[in-house]
Order: structure tokens, then C-alpha cells, then sequence
């Protein structure tokens, strides 16, 4: 004979664990938060290079950015005056910082400058400040872009400081519509700014007194 005690007994404590187990998260643990690196992509080869002499030596430097761009979450424009975190996608640093890195690697690999990225005893011939306008992926029409704003503004140091350049640079790298959209759009960040970087070290060589 079924002890009708003992049942109700079990059935609590069949329920009980469940509800708990669910508030706890252990039957739905939370995805990992997954990390991109930004590479600027110029579609080139820069491994050649050749230098005819000692180039002058550049300090970049990341000076300020949007407020909407210092976050290492990707960011989404999903309507007109709204933006989005993704929580579980980022970058590994900082997108002003990464812009630098990347911005200083390709200018030295074009043989067009020596570079530093941080401040250090030496004294750099040029100074170029980065300043960071946009850095989304915008999802609110039928085509999907990813899209970057920089300003560069190149200072020549070697005797007092002096503007010679500042421009800035606006990309609307066209991304698919349909597919991984986190990574999607971290590569066609990195596309956007190898467009950006490129066009920046044609106008540097356009000033012909970088030396």
C-alpha cells in the first residue's frame, strides 16, 4: 500500500530542488563572454618593406573618444537615437587603444615612420593624436555596415609643436545580412579601419616632409 505521506513528501522535495536549481542557474548556465582582436585589413602585403634610410621616429597616441566608444563591448545602432551593448561579445582592449596599435604598426611597416605607442624618454620627431568619433555596427536599415570615425591630427615636435595635418576619416564597411554577426562586424571594423590607416598613409606621403 502507497504511503500517501511519504509521496507528497518526495513531490516537495522533487519541486523544491527544481525551482531552485532554475533560480541558481544550474540547469541554464550563462554562455562565455567571447573576445576579438582588432586587425586592420589593408589588403597588401606590408612583410617587404624597404627603407632607404632611417625614418623619423612617431609617438600615436589615443587622446579621447565618444562617450559611446569607451566600451570593449561591440556596440549596435538599432534605431535612430538608440545604441546597444552586446554583453557577450568585446574586444580585447579598448577601441581608441587598439586603433593606435594597429595605426602605429602599419604606418612603421610602410617604412613611413619609427614608432612608439606609449610616452617614453625619447623624443619623437611627430606626434600623431587619434581621437575616436564612431565605432558600431549600425542594424537599422536593409544594408548592415560597420562604422568608424577617426580624427588624426599630426604635430611636427622637433623644434615647437606645429600642426601639420589634421583630418578626419568617416568608413561604412558594408557587412552581410545574414550569418555570426559578432564576428562579422569585428571584421568589418578591422576592414574599415585598414581603409582608414591606408588612405591616412597616402595623404602623410602627399605631405612629402615627413624626414
Amino acid at each position: 500500500m502507497v504511503n500517501v505521506k511519504t509521496l507528497l513528501l518526495e513531490l516537495a522535495f522533487i519541486l523544491t530542488f527544481f525551482t531552485l536549481a532554475s533560480g541558481c542557474g544550474l540547469s541554464r548556465p550563462y554562455p562565455a563572454i567571447r573576445s576579438f582582436t582588432l586587425e586592420a585589413d589593408l589588403g597588401i602585403d606590408l612583410s617587404e618593406r624597404q627603407l632607404s634610410n632611417k625614418p623619423p621616429l612617431l609617438h600615436v597616441l589615443p587622446v579621447g573618444a565618444a562617450a559611446a566608444c569607451e566600451t570593449r563591448k561591440l556596440v549596435y545602432k538599432i534605431g535612430p537615437n538608440e545604441l546597444s551593448e552586446d554583453f557577450y561579445n568585446e574586444f580585447t582592449g579598448l577601441p581608441a587603444r587598439m586603433i593606435a596599435d594597429e595605426t602605429a604598426r602599419i604606418l612603421e611597416a610602410q617604412g613611413l615612420f619609427l614608432t612608439e605607442r606609449t610616452d617614453t624618454l625619447k623624443n619623437p620627431d611627430y606626434i600623431l593624436e587619434i581621437f575616436l568619433n564612431a565605432f558600431h555596427g549600425s542594424f537599422v536599415s536593409n544594408q548592415y555596415l560597420a562604422i568608424m570615425e577617426v580624427k588624426f591630427t599630426l604635430y611636427n615636435v622637433k623644434r615647437s609643436p606645429t600642426v601639420i595635418f589634421t583630418k578626419t576619416y568617416k568608413v561604412e564597411e558594408p557587412l552581410p545580412d545574414s550569418g555570426d554577426r559578432p564576428s562579422q562586424l569585428a571584421s568589418g571594423l578591422g576592414r574599415a579601419l585598414g581603409r582608414i590607416i591606408y588612405s591616412l598613409s597616402e595623404d602623410v606621403k602627399a605631405l612629402g616632409s615627413v624626414r
